[in-house]
């Protein structure tokens, strides 16, 4: 398991997922729904970069590679949450990511890159 790169982003947003339901038609022609689980699943949280080095977008670069990109799951360092007043109202501090999809990339005069990083949350317990 290898931790993301360690790097402040410029700035997050952050989808708070949704509730595990379904539904069904009821005889009276009305609905009926079923919770599945009591905690949100799905929460996404989006990176971005702006400026950075090329030492930095080599270190997202070569972690995306390790992590065989959404395939394998990883935690996430402080340095991610700085300035959030308090983490475990979004997810638990001990949960572990995986990549949504691939890096987006832009790549700017003097060798400076912004770069968008979409993560998925797959729980606490999640070990691949």
């Amino acid at each position: 398991m290898a931790a993301f790169p360690a790097l402040e982003p410029y700035g997050r947003s952050f989808d708070f997922g949704d509730f595990a339901m379904s539904e069904a038609n009821a005889f009276a022609g009305g609905s009926m729904r079923f919770t599945h689980s009591d905690e949100a699943l799905g929460h996404g949280l989006t990176l971005e970069y702006l400026e950075i080095s090329e030492a930095d977008i080599t270190a997202i670069r070569d972690h995306y590679r390790e992590q065989q990109g959404g395939y394998l799951s990883f935690t996430l360092p402080a340095i991610i949450w700085q300035g959030h007043p308090d983490v475990e109202t979004l997810v638990p501090a001990a949960g572990r990511w995986k990549y949504a999809g691939p890096l987006e990339e832009d790549h700017l005069p003097g060798r400076l890159y912004n770069v968008s990083v979409a993560l998925q949350y797959v729980g606490a317990s999640f070990t691949s």
